[in-house]
């Protein structure tokens, strides 16, 4: 039994075998995968899906053609998969961020500076968003280096959150030899 080709498909081909992630439950749900990369395809490239022509159309009865390139559909899959997205908040996260990417590039390609920037800025707050989503909110550990004098000083800050705060400061002094 096959299935009828939508419109969608048509219009915004989309390989059936995609894979956004290795382990993933849109994996699942192949219907899905194909939807989040199709409103990823519209909104990077600002397209509508058109209407139907009417019995009066000159175009009534033609085969409808894809509105991407096969290369368009590969940039947006590829920036896509290069996230690895595992659920549907990190697929959408994922989403906004390529499709602002790309509105942000055409943008300063056509000198539109003051569009451009705040869209590729917009991208990295859900670059941003994104990873904390991925860690849950988890504190990280940073080490400092400070250099002075040919004296070599680590601070190191290790912050974990869990019933309570624990703060943990530990200074190193080396001398070089």
């Amino acid at each position: 039994m096959s299935k009828k080709k939508t419109r969608e498909n048509t219009y915004f081909p989309v390989p059936s075998d995609l894979s956004l992630s290795k382990s993933s439950p849109i994996e699942e749900s192949p219907g899905i995968k194909k939807q989040i990369v199709q409103q990823a395809i519209k909104s990077a490239y600002m397209l509508e899906t058109p209407t139907e022509p009417g019995p009066w159309s000159p175009d009534y009865g033609t085969k409808p053609e894809a509105l991407v390139s096969t290369d368009q559909v590969e940039l947006i899959t590829s920036l896509m998969q290069s996230l690895q997205p595992h659920d549907a908040i990190e697929a959408a996260l994922s989403t906004q961020f390529v499709a602002t990417y790309i509105q942000g590039m055409k943008s300063l390609q056509k000198g539109y500076t003051k569009q451009g920037m705040p869209l590729l800025e917009f991208g990295h707050k859900v670059l941003d968003t994104l990873q904390k989503y991925r860690s849950k909110g988890a504190q990280q550990i940073q080490v400092n280096y400070n250099v002075n004098q040919g004296q070599q000083v680590f601070n190191v800050k290790n912050t974990q959150i869990d019933c309570q705060s624990k703060t943990e400061e530990v200074d190193v002094q080396c001398q070089k030899i």
